[in-house]
């Protein structure tokens, strides 16, 4: 798995953190302002979740997260950092990158991308995306 570095809003907040592509859900983790919330976050659970959450404080990493995490433990971490979301596959209802729109329509709520998905996040997004017959407009 690939932890994507991207900024989401939700129309009165904007929130800082990585994407993650597993399996049946995406997971974003959320570092909000800066990469204090991660970090602190990463020293005080330690192993193997406290790793990968340190690693995902680094904001210039974008690349492979360690084999042994599964999505149990990335749901887990999403409910003990603030403001991280599951976007279940089957619970997305479109993701769209457009000069107007940039958003996931999830759970009847729209989450906006402001700077978009990069090149890198869209090459794994789309494949994903069709395997759970989620539709994708600008991609």
């Amino acid at each position: 798995m690939n932890a994507y570095t991207i900024k989401l809003s939700n129309g009165r907040n904007t929130f800082l953190g990585k994407l993650i592509i597993a399996d049946k859900a995406l997971y974003f983790l959320c570092s909000s302002k800066g990469n204090a919330l991660l970090e602190s976050a990463g020293r005080s659970i330690g192993g193997l979740s406290g790793y990968v959450i340190k690693a995902l404080a680094d904001p210039s990493t974008s690349g492979e997260l360690p084999s042994e995490i599964n999505e149990t433990e990335l749901n887990n971490l999403a409910s003990q950092l603030p403001n991280s979301i599951v976007f279940e596959a089957n619970k997305i209802e479109k993701i769209q990158d457009t000069w107007l729109l940039k958003m996931f329509k999830w759970d009847g709520k729209k989450i906006g991308v402001p700077s978009g998905f990069s090149k890198n996040l869209k090459a794994e997004l789309v494949p994903w995306a069709l395997k759970h017959g989620i539709p994708t407009k600008g991609l």
